[in-house]
């Protein structure tokens, strides 16, 4: 059996490249992905992408005690704006994962606000890595990161 390739049109938006092809006497129209165009695809699409290291508009903006010292406060900025999401924002210091938060001073989408056991919070290393993502987000597709704890 001889295939001979008539046309080939390669589409960068899907990666797809769809051929024209003759065997024996039927044309048949056939759609293959190719590896390459894929792997082309997903570079193109990955050089878009921020890099993993802390973006210069995401901050710690204070770190306070709360009244009793029982609770540290930890305030947390983006120019990138945190969604109103079923699911909870969880920080991430080091290898410690804290869940409780409250509202931001002001309401504002761009800030959130961790509660931290102040315990916890001492256990913690000064240069530990310091991000934002969401409850369930597996992919971690919604990351802030904010570069090391400073104490």
């Amino acid at each position: 059996m001889q295939i001979t390739v008539i046309r080939s049109t390669f589409s960068a938006a899907s990666g797809l490249t769809l051929l024209q092809s003759r065997d024996s006497n039927q044309h048949r129209y056939t759609l293959h992905t190719l590896l390459l165009s894929a792997c082309a695809a997903f570079v193109l699409f990955t050089a878009t992408v921020p890099a993993t290291a802390a973006d210069a508009a995401n901050k710690i903006t204070a770190i306070t005690p709360t009244a009793s010292r029982s609770e540290v406060h930890v305030h947390v900025t983006s120019s990138k704006r945190f969604p109103a999401r079923a699911m909870r924002p969880l920080l991430h210091i080091g290898e410690k994962t804290f869940r409780k938060s409250i509202a931001a001073p002001g309401g504002g989408v761009n800030e959130l606000v961790f509660i931290l056991p102040a315990d916890e919070y001492a256990k913690l290393n000064a240069g530990d890595a310091v991000s934002v993502s969401y409850e369930g987000d597996r992919l971690n597709q919604k990351n802030w990161k904010f570069g090391a704890l400073q104490k």
